[in-house]
């Protein structure tokens, strides 16, 4: 079963090109990469994901784009800061991956996206949707 979500919910991700929104249910979205959320128990595997981890898709690379949050939220549960002293939510954390397609297309980041909900470190699969910010007049 697909592990999507598709209630309006905001995702907000700044990367080096673009800001993406997941699960926003528009149509508009970058056709050559797929946004994964990882299960609970993923995100607390203490390492680097790779293509390799995600065989149902074929994926040029990985990229984490919570790397930063991560390694506050390791370090929090091997004990070596507070909980307190930091911003990351110890109980609702989870990484965010950035899967970058070998072969770019709406159609192959739809198919990707259904052939994720069956990976077992998925927890939620989305296409990469386009967020226009409207500043008003």
């Amino acid at each position: 079963m697909l592990k999507a979500f598709r209630q309006l919910t905001l995702i907000l991700v700044l990367t080096t090109s673009a800001i993406f929104m997941v699960g926003c249910g528009r149509q508009e979205f970058e056709t050559s990469s797929v946004l994964v959320v990882l299960t609970r128990e993923a995100t607390l595997l203490q390492r680097d994901f790779t293509p390799d981890d995600f065989p149902e898709v074929n994926i040029e690379y990985v990229e984490d784009l919570t790397a930063y949050s991560w390694k506050i939220f390791i370090q929090v549960i091997n004990g070596e800061i507070p909980a307190e002293e930091t911003l990351v939510n110890i109980d609702t954390f989870r990484r965010m991956l950035l899967l970058r397609l070998e072969s770019s297309g709406r159609r192959n980041v739809l198919r990707a996206v259904d052939s994720l909900g069956s990976n077992a470190h998925v927890h939620i699969a989305e296409a990469n949707y386009y967020l226009d910010i409207g500043w008003g007049n």
